[in-house]
Order: structure tokens, then C-alpha cells, then sequence
């Protein structure tokens, strides 16, 4: 006998997160992005998962974990009893919320959160989680889910928008840093990515929104906390892009200093429109000044040669040896590329202002227009933000759209928050001026006399390319 089972095909959207074989996928989706129906393609006929990405049409045993009853229950009729009820050779549990493969023994569980502690013990090849950010994910994932994949090498999808404070927020954060290993992959999409939706109805939902952190959380599924945002220009589709700077941009480093607490180095591509791209960064902590300069320098060897370095002014405040932190860091750089290629150090202006000035330097790099029909995305070229971070730079991206406002003066940033990489970014701002077009760091123009009339001294602007012989006589040709 042969039976239909309707199941649709993965939109555009969903196609790379389904088919990638990490085992762990944790995907940061904002509303209406079509997380419920990407994973109940994979709860039924599976994906990429490796080892083991079956679903439970092809005998796997799999779990979905809703946040609440009243959203399991939704699960259950819309999902499930609409594609499997009254199908030969599929059973339907509605007490268990539970359909079974009858020629293969595969089944699908409905549960909730709230009940998950009924679910210990259990052992599964795969467990969707629901709205992660909205339940005790930590006590979930750790206490019950992880173990009871352990004996069929199982799989799973954490599915979410976000809540400040949640562990889903800090394990998207982990996943980004590199700090959960390979297994785990992490996708991040907003409604805006979903070719089914309507774009202006989208438009007209985020108008309605009055909360910019509730805006943030669940339309764009950023990684925000409570309070006034300080930089509520940030959106992380539009910030983040995998292109390449040019190489013959010009290219510097930026560094805030910490021992106890992070620090962090920023590598960016400085354009002649006053771009910033920031490409590559090192987090550090407890790490000696020395090591901590060799092995970024060990890093650069695959960039373009470096013009400076801007760092904190109290790096350069020499210790009871005499040698600061910016001396032995510099030793390190010049050790991992030799004299020539080691770029210097320099300190960061500093001022009684400069942390309002440097805020607004801030703001303007990250200034962008959204496009009409698509607020996920700029007007025009011309309109898009000036600075921009490489997913390589997950330290950046993950701290900045969390950094509040100060109460006491929203020209600046709360400074109780992680605000390292905010830091070495301001030192950068304050110390790079646009270059023009066509400038080379590595050229340098030849400081030619502009020679004499009579007397006196040329003016520049009268300057002769004709060097001036020892008696004051000029020889065309000659060359000092």
C-alpha cells in the first residue's frame, strides 16, 4: 500500500542549516522565519546530521520539546495529527501526544518544558527544542536532553528567538566564540529572510513596535539586554558580512588591554571612504603582554603589513622594571614578524571629552539606511553602514548591540558591561582619518629641496625637480 504523506520541501532559507552535518545546530531565528516548519522536516525525514540525522519516518525515535502545554498542543494538531491522522501505517498516541512508524518502530513525542522531567531516562536519535530562550534551557539541555543522546550518537535543534539573560542567548554567544567545538553550528536569520512574507506587512509589523529591545529580540533575534540600547543602529544582517577587504586598502589594529579581565584585539581594513572593516580578532585573558604580542603577530603574517597599532594610553605607563605593557607586547609583534614588517604601537588620543566624541564616532560608522521595502537591509550602497565585522570577529559582534546607555548620561556607554571590544574600536575612530584613494602605507614620497632663487629659498609650490649642485648651480639630470 502506498501512502501519501505531505511534507514540504525546505525553503531557500532553510536549505543550508538542514543539510549541514553538524550534529548540534542552534538556529537564532527571529518571528515568522519558518523555525517550526524547517524542524518538523527534520523531526519526519531527517537531515544532514551527522552520524546519525534520521527522523522518525525512517525509524528514528525523536522528541520535540515545546516551551508550554499550550504550544506543544499547537504542535501536535497543526504539525502532526493534520499530516498523520488516518494514515495507514502510522499510529496516533493522542494521550502521549505520539505517533509511531508501524513498519519501522520510528516515533515522534509532543512534550513540553514544563513537563520535562517525565521525559528522564529517555533516549532519543534526535530532540528539537522550541523557543529555547523561553524555558530553564540550562536544566533542560544539560540535566535531561544531553544525556539521552549519548547512546545512539543523537542529534538536535535549538530553536529560538532571544531573551536577555537566557542561556540560549549565551550558548549562541559560546557556539559564535568557538568555545563549544565542532559539533555545534549556529544560523542566524530574521523574519526578513523568509521569501513567503510579506515584505511590506513585515515593514508595517516593526512600525508597530514601540520597545526597541523587545523590537530587537523578537523580529531580529538579537543578542540584546534590558535598558536603553546604545547603539540601536546595530543589526546584525546588516554589520556582519563575510566579504573580503581589499588588500590594498590601508590596514591597522586596535587593541584594549586586560590581564584579570578580556581583552581583545580588533584587525581592520581602513577604505578611502572612511570604511572600516574589521576582519580578524584575538580575545586574551591572563595572558602575559609578551605572548599575547607573538601571537598576534603570528596571525598577521597572513594579512597585509600593518601602518599602527592604537592602543589604551595606560599601556604605555611604565612599571617598577621600567618596560610597559606596550614594550613587551611590541617585543612579541617584532619577534613573530621581524623589524620591518612589525607595525608600531601608538597610543589613543585621550581628552576630557573623548569618551562623548568617540561614542558619536561610534554611531556614525554604524549609521545606515534601511531599504523601504526590506528594513533587514540598506537603501543603496551608498547607504549602508561604514563599519562592518567578519564573523571572525564573534567577541565584537556579540558585546556591541548589548552595550547600554550610561543613566546618569546617555552620551555614553554603561561602562559595567562588556565593553573591551567597544573600547578598541573607539581608540581606532579617534586615531584613523580617511586616506585618500590610491594611497600606499609602504611608499614613501622622496623629500626633494625645492632649490633656490637668488638667495632665498624656493616656495614649495616653485619647487624644481632639478637637484641643486654644491655652488648653488642647477644640473638638469643630476641626482643628490
Amino acid at each position: 500500500m502506498q501512502v501519501v504523506i505531505n511534507i514540504q520541501l525546505p525553503l531557500v532559507h532553510q536549505k543550508e542549516p538542514l543539510e549541514s552535518p553538524k550534529r548540534f545546530k542552534v538556529w537564532r531565528w527571529g518571528r515568522r522565519t519558518g523555525k517550526t516548519r524547517g524542524a518538523q522536516i527534520a523531526a519526519c525525514v531527517g537531515h544532514g546530521s551527522l552520524p546519525n540525522g534520521k527522523g522518525f519516518i525512517h525509524g528514528g525515535e525523536i522528541l520535540w520539546i515545546a516551551r508550554d502545554y499550550k504550544n506543544s498542543d499547537t504542535v501536535w494538531r497543526k504539525e502532526i495529527l493534520k499530516r498523520f491522522a488516518n494514515k495507514p501505517g502510522f499510529y496516533i498516541n493522542k494521550q502521549d501526544r505520539r505517533v509511531i512508524s508501524e513498519g519501522n518502530g520510528g516515533s515522534l513525542t509532543i512534550t513540553s518544558a514544563e513537563n520535562i522531567d517525565s521525559d528522564r531516562g529517555g533516549d532519543w536519535d534526535g530532540v528539537i527544542v522550541d523557543e529555547g530562550a523561553h524555558m530553564d534551557l540550562d536544566y533542560v539541555w544539560n540535566e535531561v536532553i544531553r544525556p539521552g543522546l549519548v547512546d545512539r550518537h543523537g542529534w538536535a535543534i535549538i530553536m529560538s528567538t532571544t531573551k536577555a539573560g537566557s542561556h540560549f542567548n549565551d550558548l549562541c554567544e559560546r557556539i559564535m566564540g568557538g568555545t563549544m567545538g565542532n559539533a555545534w553550528g549556529h544560523w542566524y536569520l530574521t523574519a526578513f529572510d523568509n521569501p513567503k512574507l510579506d515584505k511590506k506587512e513585515l515593514t508595517d509589523l516593526v512600525d508597530e513596535y514601540v520597545d526597541e529591545v523587545k523590537l530587537k529580540q523578537e523580529v531580529y533575534a538579537e543578542l540584546v539586554v534590558p535598558g536603553g540600547l546604545a547603539f540601536p543602529e546595530w543589526n546584525s544582517a546588516v554589520h556582519t558580512s563575510m566579504a573580503e577587504p581589499p588588500k590594498d586598502w590601508v590596514w591597522a589594529g586596535c587593541m584594549d588591554w586586560g590581564y584579570v579581565n578580556p581583552g581583545v584585539f580588533l584587525l581592520a581594513a581602513l577604505g578611502p571612504d572612511a570604511e572600516v572593516a574589521f576582519r580578524w580578532e584575538y580575545k586574551f585573558q591572563k595572558t602575559e603582554p609578551y605572548q599575547v604580542g607573538f601571537q598576534i603577530g603570528t596571525k598577521l603574517r597572513s594579512y597585509p603589513r600593518l601602518m599602527y597599532i592604537t592602543c589604551d594610553a595606560q599601556m604605555f605607563a611604565s612599571t617598577q622594571s621600567e618596560v610597559s605593557v606596550a614594550d613587551d607586547v611590541q617585543k612579541g609583534l617584532r619577534d613573530a614578524l621581524g623589524n620591518e614588517a612589525c607595525p608600531g604601537l601608538i597610543s589613543a588620543p585621550k581628552g576630557p571629552n573623548s569618551l562623548i566624541t568617540t561614542k558619536m564616532q561610534v554611531h556614525e560608522a554604524l549609521r545606515w539606511t534601511p531599504s523601504k521595502d526590506n528594513p533587514n537591509r540598506p537603501e543603496s550602497r551608498w547607504k549602508a553602514p561604514r563599519m562592518t565585522f567578519h564573523p571572525e570577529c564573534a567577541y565584537a559582534i556579540t558585546t556591541i548591540p548589548k552595550l547600554r546607555r550610561d543613566e546618569d548620561n546617555p552620551e555614553k556607554v554603561d561602562t559595567t558591561g562588556e565593553d573591551h571590544a567597544y573600547d578598541a574600536i573607539r581608540y581606532l575612530l579617534a586615531t584613523h582619518r580617511p586616506i585618500p584613494s590610491g594611497f600606499d602605507q609602504r611608499e614613501v614620497a622622496p623629500n626633494r629641496h625645492p632649490g633656490f632663487t637668488g638667495k632665498r629659498r624656493k616656495p614649495r609650490w616653485e619647487r624644481d625637480d632639478e637637484p641643486v649642485l654644491s655652488d648653488g648651480r642647477y644640473q638638469r639630470g643630476a641626482f643628490l
